[in-house]
């Protein structure tokens, strides 16, 4: 993981000059892996002429180099504070596009009480087994 920063600036002194930010932004936002946008309006007044700028930038926080395997995805998604149904809707319309809403939010009611894990196991046949090192840390506490 390589989280990088890029500054983007534009003045806002003109109705084309804040499109051209508002593009490039977008821009920059569609082709890179966002981890966070913040903006920020500065006022800059040239001495010499007495003029009044005002600039916005945007810092976009990003990564390209994410990790794509479980544990990248585990992280992305467990630090944005998404609901557990929510996730496992999302879920259910990967493995199935062609779910109804009105299915997979019986789905998520359910297992947003019941294991979706133990019962997946359990209807293929595989033993359950608890993650070694989550069992070691809890007998610790």
């Amino acid at each position: 993981m390589a989280i990088q920063l890029e500054i983007i600036d534009g003045r806002l002194d003109s109705t084309q000059s804040i499109y051209n930010f508002e593009t490039l932004v977008n821009s920059f936002l569609r082709t890179h892996t966002i981890i966070d946008v913040e903006y920020k309006t500065i006022e800059r007044t040239i001495q010499q002429t007495n003029i009044k700028t005002v600039i916005q930038v945007a810092y976009i926080t990003y990564d390209d180099n994410l990790d794509k395997t479980w544990k990248g995805i585990f992280n992305e998604i467990s630090g944005k504070g998404y609901s557990y149904k929510e996730l496992l809707k999302a879920f259910l319309k990967v493995t199935d596009i062609d779910i109804s809403e009105e299915t997979a939010n019986a789905l998520a009611d359910y297992y947003d009480i019941e294991n979706l894990a133990r019962d997946l196991a359990k209807e293929i046949n595989i033993d359950y087994k608890v993650d070694q090192v989550l069992k070691e840390l809890e007998d610790n506490e």
